[in-house]
Order: structure tokens, then sequence, then C-alpha cells
């Protein structure tokens, strides 16, 4: 089976920072083990996520879960 890499990169806002990293954390443990990882360089958070192309593809299709964005600067989303 194909995987996925998804590599997200965010920018919280200053006064955010922690508490949308500890819920980054937090979703990631809700996956399946050695699936999502996190990092943090200076004022980012990066978040690497190994996906099933399927489910993947599905996901698109079906629309990503809406959460609230006024916390962050826009995120770089790479998927290879």
């Amino acid at each position: 089976m194909s995987k996925k890499l998804s590599i997200i990169r965010f920018k919280p806002k200053p006064e955010h920072y922690d508490d949308f990293l500890q819920d980054v954390i937090e979703n990631g443990k809700e996956r399946d083990p050695g699936t999502h990882f996190v990092m943090k360089k200076d004022d980012e958070v990066i978040a690497i996520v190994i996906r099933d192309a399927e489910g993947f593809e599905q996901s698109a299709q079906d629309g990503v879960v809406t959460v609230s964005y006024t916390h962050l600067t826009l995120p770089t989303i790479c998927s290879v």
C-alpha cells in the first residue's frame, strides 16, 4: 500500500503558540503510532504526517475537518 507524506508548517501568533502546540501534539496522540510527528523551530510548529494514499485521497474528497485558524498565520502544506 502506498503512503503519502505531508509536512505542514504553522506559524501561530505568539500569544497562542503554547496552546496551539499542545493541540497539535494531542491531535497526534489520537492517530496510529509512528504516523504523526511534531517539531518546533523558532516560532514555527511543523507537523509531519504519514498516511495511506487511499485514505488521503478520500479525506481530500470528503473535505477537511474545520478548525479555527484565528490564532494562526496561513500554514504551508507540502504533500508528496
